[in-house]
């Protein structure tokens, strides 16, 4: 009886901290000027964007971007996307997300020049920034994004925690023994910020959000904002202090998994699922293009020495550039069942799975 008493407890509390965000976030939108014809919203098939898209109440053009080929997919990102529009009514459009229309390596020299080598992330700039060019020509001078920091996923340790936001050390990596001295000599080079370490007396989740937003959230997710702002202005109403601050305040039950604003998103969502697959072709892809290959092999091998990369480590990217790029059977079956991983097994149990090999040493 107690067990349920605090399970409907917590359920009525979520629904007021779901009414308070609702609140807050009105507030921080109306305080915008975000004109129709100047602020457009990407739309995905997740539950950021979706949410934005409810408090924006279809005030702006929507667009999603993707391989024209994955609308055949019902679960991925530009399928929802497109039954979400539909649904909100939204102004809406699909954009094809196609590597091969720029050479490779003016692929590579804007997206190093617009991240400034911030992220490694280049799946969703294959094209050249093309996209953003396109939109800029349609009129779009400045975009909504969904960064938030509402919870993040359930984590079981502390190093699980530090991978899974990217707050990576040098130590927490299982490398090739061939590669051991080089990674010792860089682990013992970096320092571990104070901040990143969990503190005594700190529970686990809060440790793992408070990683989210100090770390993931002002490094990782900003590189990719700073990405598109060489073309675009960006806003992100998530991110406001009173939204923040919020959020900061609920418990650690309501924020693991996004618990209460997923639920508060599900609840208007019209039965319309989340997307269970991206849009975007894997970086990969690109990555081992015979073209891209070739293009990094070249540059490196231009490298002047010493460049500040430990000798083993480069030698070890070269052979692996050339495996990589050689289409090797090994490397083509290991990309269908990935694939095929991903097509078949539901998405809570690969959730599961990432979470056991979270607990393990990560791969280099």
């Amino acid at each position: 009886p107690r067990h349920k008493a605090d399970n409907g407890s917590l359920l009525r509390r979520s629904v007021d901290w779901e009414r308070e965000l609702e609140q807050r976030l009105g507030a921080v939108i109306d305080g915008l000027d975000l004109r129709p014809a100047d602020w457009g919203l990407p739309l995905s098939g997740g539950v950021d964007s979706r949410g934005l898209a409810l408090a924006l109440g279809g005030s702006l053009p929507a667009f999603t971007w993707g391989a024209e080929s994955s609308r055949a997919d019902p679960l991925s990102d530009l399928s929802v996307a497109c039954r979400v529009a539909a649904k909100l009514q939204l102004d809406h459009c699909s954009l094809d997300l196609t590597a091969g229309r720029t050479p490779a390596g003016a692929v590579l020299d804007r997206f190093v020049a617009a991240s400034e080598c911030r992220t490694e992330n280049i799946a969703g700039y294959v094209d050249g920034m093309q996209l953003w060019q396109d939109l800029r020509a349609l009129g779009i001078r400045g975009i909504v994004r969904g960064d938030e920091v509402f919870g993040w996923v359930r984590r079981t340790a502390p190093p699980a925690s530090r991978v899974s936001t990217g707050a990576v050390f040098a130590g927490d990596l299982l490398v090739p023994q061939r590669l051991k001295s080089a990674f010792e000599a860089i682990a013992s080079q970096q320092t571990i910020p104070s901040w990143i370490v969990q503190d005594s007396g700190e529970s686990l989740p809060d440790y793992r959000d408070r990683l989210y937003r100090r770390f993931r959230c002002s490094s990782l997710l900003a590189a990719l904002t700073q990405t598109k702002s060489g073309y675009v202005d960006v806003t992100n109403p998530f991110l406001a202090d009173p939204v923040v601050e919020l959020v900061s305040q609920m418990p650690a039950k309501l924020r693991t998994d996004k618990k209460m604003f997923k639920r508060y998103v599900t609840a208007r969502s019209h039965g319309i699922p989340f997307a269970e697959r991206s849009s975007e072709r894997p970086s990969s892809d690109f990555l081992r293009d015979l073209e891209t290959s070739r293009v990094l092999r070249d540059q490196l091998s231009a490298l002047p020495s010493p460049v500040g990369v430990e000798p083993e480590i480069l030698e070890f990217v070269m052979e692996n550039r050339d495996v990589a790029g050689s289409g090797s059977g090994g490397s083509e079956r290991g990309r269908r069942v990935i694939a095929t991983v991903r097509r078949t097994v539901p998405h809570t149990l690969r959730r599961e799975l990432a979470i056991r090999q979270l607990s393990q040493p990560q791969r280099v």
